[in-house]
């Protein structure tokens, strides 16, 4: 008879669970890996609570983790990589509430008629987002990587406290005093260091690592002990609520305290997030590792349990801060309000810090305005337009060392050397860079996409290297001329746009109001007519400029999509070419620009017969995709890429590299 098989014990409390019995993130972090195919050893069962959307209810949902015996795992050998990580996740998540977290995502919390709060994912921008999952060690190593951005709430204790000195809507004379009196205090104490954005920052973490876990609530009532003593020896810089409540109501308008964190009621961006730098003895820059760049966590590591670590002097500290604030997201300008007595260096008002966007078809006119202009643009930072222009040059076949040459030459021509933390005065770190990122640019051939770049600058004669060539340009196409014949629509063109097109347009609301139905009929008859007159393929993204004219908010791209979408399922378009991306040839549908035709329904209004389209005339298939910059039929190339996918290793550059690519 065979034997039944034994039920696992079943746990409901962390604190039953013995020491031999652990998840397999548990033993990874105990340097053990738990055995493949191996059934668990026992489980634990979590009940929570979560709040219906549907229903103004909530539900018991019951979570299982496996758990393993350690006679189930084996020893494995953990990199500086590993350690770095499992301390990083032991310092900073562990301590912290395992019940939820916020996450940068696409989209932003809004408030609907009824006062209702949710997250609208159709806004064109980036926000932070709660949920109620915990921050597992993966999530962590996530956030190390640069694939996501996650924060924490406050737990009951905590290693570490975070100063969040905000400049927006603060003065920037304000701001500027209490970074001056908070780092003069805390400045060699307690592990602190500092970390601020790459460009446009819009305040600074000023982190205290104190090594060991404690009480939360007493760390906080620490640092607001140390708050008021600041504020004895500083009358004017108003960290606490306390002191600010003392004031005034006309004085204390504009006014808010200091935040602190970690807190049980709001999130906190974890360290090393992308897109920002830590400093540390020196800034901490990123790392080559499984070639991209990424934060250089085991040096963080290192500083924060190395006994002797050094710090950055403070001043230094002060200028790199304040040459990468975004000064007009505070509430006053003033070019004067550097303090009295401060070894500040002066900060430029120019603007010479990032802009949101991609390169996307841009990459040469954001080169040109880094060298003639001294214009980060869409560049996180320096090192960035480095990358990208020794990247160019070897796609142009220059040679390693001709390369840095040119470079170093760029770098002597630069109409203003404050674009560069290291410039003038650390000049030979920034050649010791351009050596350094050239070999990690030469260590391979060109990629795919650079030799497309490369291709058509060849064309219109630019060559990155010649500055006689700098101010070449092509050809703009002609404009689209739209086709004279007037349309109207009847009735059951009319029913049918206003069913199914005008929800699209101006929502579920709007769409009933006569003067919008108006509107949209002119602007439909507008874009066939346009449609009509286009030899070229029309882009989602182009279709605001296209109806400009008519007041249609079309910003958005998924409402971009859906009234192409529509169009085609009223069989008002057709696509007439559709432009195949080679890379994602075969994977059905591409997402790419496409010619469009006037659809069957609707051809008649241009005196034509319907299209016929069938299995034996299917629309055509190009082999190479186009967009308006590129010219087809280049014998060269067998295939031509999108600009939405250009130069992926370009935007994994967030930080000034300072090391060679390693081999973890």
């Amino acid at each position: 008879m065979a034997r039944r098989k034994r039920k696992p014990q079943v746990f409901s409390r962390w604190k039953d669970v013995p020491p031999t019995l652990g998840t397999r993130n548990m033993w990874r972090m105990r340097g053990r890996k738990v055995e493949a195919k191996t059934e668990p050893a026992a489980l634990f069962e979590q009940v929570e609570e979560r709040k219906l959307t549907v229903i103004d209810s909530t539900a018991k949902i019951v979570k299982t983790f496996h758990l393993y015996h350690e006679n189930q795992t084996t020893p494995v050998h953990l990199t500086g990589l590993e350690r770095a990580k499992h301390l990083f996740y032991r310092a900073f998540v562990k301590p912290a509430n395992r019940t939820k977290l916020i996450k940068r995502c696409k989209g932003a919390y809004v408030t609907d008629s009824a006062g209702e709060r949710y997250w609208d994912t159709t806004i064109d921008e980036e926000g932070w987002r709660s949920f109620n999952e915990s921050l597992t060690l993966q999530r962590t190593e996530s956030h190390l990587s640069g694939g996501e951005e996650y924060g924490i709430f406050g737990g009951k204790s905590s290693c570490h406290l975070l100063i969040d000195l905000d400049l927006h809507n603060v003065p920037h004379k304000l701001f500027l005093k209490r970074l001056h009196a908070l780092l003069g205090h805390f400045h060699g104490k307690c592990r602190c260091h500092v970390q601020v954005a790459e460009g446009d920052a819009r305040g600074v973490h000023i982190i205290l690592f104190f090594g060991k876990k404690s009480p939360l609530k007493t760390r906080r009532k620490w640092l607001k002990e140390e708050f008021q003593k600041l504020e004895r020896r500083h009358p004017d810089i108003f960290l606490t609520p306390d002191s600010i409540k003392a004031l005034s109501e006309e004085e204390r308008e504009g006014l808010r305290p200091v935040e602190v964190f970690p807190a049980r009621q709001f999130g906190q961006r974890l360290p090393l997030a992308r897109g920002r730098i830590v400093l540390l003895d020196k800034p901490l820059h990123l790392v080559w590792r499984k070639e991209k760049l990424r934060q250089d966590v085991e040096g963080y590591a290192n500083w924060l349990l190395d006994r002797n670590r050094q710090y950055m002097d403070r001043d230094a500290v002060l200028s790199f801060v304040l040459e990468r604030l975004d000064l007009r997201c505070a509430s006053e300008n003033e070019s004067d309000s550097v303090l009295a007595g401060d070894a500040v260096k002066p900060v430029s008002t120019k603007k010479k810090r990032r802009s949101s966007g991609k390169l996307r078809g841009k990459t040469r006119g954001e080169l040109l305005n880094l060298w003639t202009k001294a214009e980060l643009g869409l560049f996180a930072h320096f090192n960035a337009g480095l990358y990208v222009t020794l990247g160019a040059l070897h796609a142009q076949g220059v040679g390693e060392d001709d390369a840095v040459e040119i470079v170093m030459r760029f770098v002597d021509e630069l109409p203003d050397v404050s674009i560069c933390s290291r410039l003038p005065d650390n000049r030979k770190t920034v050649d010791a860079d351009i050596r350094r990122i050239a070999r990690g640019v030469w260590q391979s051939e060109p990629s795919y996409t650079w030799q497309v770049v490369a291709s058509e600058w060849e064309k219109i004669g630019f060559q990155l290297a010649d500055k006689g060539t700098w101010d070449v340009r092509r050809e703009a196409p002609p404009p689209v001329v739209p086709s004279e014949i007037e349309i109207t629509f009847n009735e059951e063109e009319k029913q049918l746009l206003c069913e199914k097109m005008a929800p699209i347009v101006f929502g579920e609301k709007q769409a009933k109001k006569p003067a919008k139905q108006e509107r949209l009929f002119r602007a439909m008859a507008f874009f066939l007519r346009y449609v009509k007159g286009c030899d070229r393929e029309i882009p989602e993204s182009g279709l605001p400029s296209i109806l400009q004219d008519f007041g249609l908010n079309l910003r958005n791209h998924d409402k971009q999509a859906a009234f192409f979408r529509c169009l085609r399922e009223m069989e008002w378009l057709y696509v007439a070419v559709d432009y195949d991306h080679p890379r994602k040839k075969g994977g059905g549908t591409t997402h790419r620009a496409r010619r469009y035709g006037v659809g069957k329904a609707v051809s008649c209004k241009f005196g034509e017969p319907a299209p016929f389209l069938s299995s034996l005339h299917p629309p055509q298939q190009m082999e190479l995709y186009s967009v308006s910059r590129f010219r087809r039929g280049d014998p060269r190339l067998d295939e031509i890429p999108s600009f939405d996918d250009q130069i992926a290793e370009t935007s994994e550059v967030q930080s000034e590299s300072s090391t060679m690519p390693d081999n973890d």
